[in-house]
């Protein structure tokens, strides 16, 4: 490698050590290990850290095409250690202030989507509901109407008949009519009985 190669690889090292502190600085912020299956910890912390080779390793294959050299640890070591004592501070405060801003953004959206696009949908949900029972009340009313009219000929026809009924005649059918009243009271308690 020349040595404009190898500067650059130094310098692009550095960046990948301080890249690394502050991505294992958010890894160990969001992914909470203390809350966490020890196998859970350890599946994740191997993931993390192989993703994390690949990412170096890609690095340096458009520099030096992925030439590994004694140095190139010491300068990712150099840029760790760097973070560790200038940015770290900075970051995580950064990181804090970052995510409580994200959760007052979710939070808002929220409350804006609540009010913008739930709550209409319910009131518009619930004002068809009231209109669709309104309607069939109405229809039902009139379909009573309608037939209380188209009866009414009939009713008339059967209290003339009933009139001039004879006496034994109105009590077999009063007698007969007290009969199905008995047994559709008798219906009801049986099936209130059966039901859990």
């Amino acid at each position: 490698m020349s040595l404009s190669v190898q500067f650059q690889t130094m310098l692009l090292m550095i960046a990948a050590g301080i890249w690394l502190g502050l991505i294992l600085d958010t890894y160990r912020r969001f992914f909470n290990r203390d809350k966490r299956e020890a196998w859970l910890v350890f599946l994740f912390d191997i993931l993390f850290w192989v993703v994390q080779a690949l990412i170096i390793f890609y690095m340096l294959l458009h520099v030096n095409h992925g030439q590994l050299r004694f140095y190139i640890f010491i300068a990712i070591l150099c840029g760790f250690s760097s973070y560790q004592a200038l940015f770290q501070r900075i970051y995580r405060a950064l990181l804090e202030r970052l995510i409580i801003i994200c959760k007052a953004l979710f939070h808002f959206l929220k409350r804006v989507i609540q009010i913008l696009l739930i709550k209409p949908i319910i009131i518009i949900w619930g004002l068809m509901i009231t209109i669709v029972f309104f309607m069939i009340r109405f229809v039902w009313k009139i379909i009573l109407i309608v037939l209380s009219v188209i009866f009414f000929p009939f009713r008339l026809i059967g209290k003339i008949i009933w009139r001039i009924l004879p006496i034994k005649v109105k009590k077999f059918i009063r007698a007969g009519a007290g009969n199905v009243v008995r047994l559709k009271n008798k219906l009801h308690k049986w099936i209130a009985r059966i039901r859990p």
